[in-house]
């Protein structure tokens, strides 16, 4: 089994699919007075709603990532900032994630304009997706993501690397800062 506790400094931060369609759903659903009425309708909103009520668990694409050498991984369940937090604490290491890599859901950009939503927020702390998140060594990224599409058509894309020390850090071109770890909190 794979845990959360086994990421090491210089792994590749993965995740499959993309990110923000579940959290896009259920702004959609707390949209649903007055204008915004008939781009519920629509099949692009239909699909996100789908996408937060009957997410699809990638129990294959884990078990791949496992055979391929991960030494940590987690599904997406709580949003990315703050589940890549939790891998990050419980292997004592921090992270930098490149924020223009996070994959967004189709049209997520789209929504931010139709219901004043951030797309990179709905990615980043929205939730319920259950992509998988996970620590790859470098020379095995390449290998993991072709198998992962030969397989199951899924997409893996590389969003950052583990570093020595703590917290994760977001980077945008030249600009560095913490990723306040915010998402669904259980408790």
């Amino acid at each position: 089994a794979v845990l959360r506790s086994g990421a090491r400094p210089g792994d590749r931060i993965v995740v499959t699919g993309s990110l923000g369609a579940s959290a896009a759903g259920l702004a959609l659903l707390r949209s649903r007075a007055g204008r915004h009425r008939e781009r519920i309708l629509s099949r692009w909103g239909v699909e996100r709603m789908e996408a937060h009520f009957h997410p699809v668990a990638r129990v294959g694409e884990g078990q791949t990532l496992a055979q391929c050498g991960a030494t940590a991984m987690m599904d997406i369940s709580d949003g990315l900032a703050l589940d890549l937090a939790r891998l990050c604490e419980e292997s004592g290491v921090g992270a930098r994630v490149r924020l223009p890599d996070v994959p967004l859901a189709p049209g997520l950009v789209d929504l931010g304009a139709r219901v004043g939503a951030d797309p990179m927020d709905l990615a980043l702390h929205g939730g319920e997706d259950y992509e998988l998140l996970a620590a790859v060594p470098p020379d095995a990224v390449a290998d993991v993501r072709r198998v992962l599409v030969e397989r199951f058509g899924t997409r893996l894309t590389e969003i950052g690397e583990v570093v020595e020390g703590a917290g994760v850090v977001a980077v945008r071109g030249d600009l560095e800062e913490p990723l306040e770890p915010k998402g669904w909190d259980h408790f």
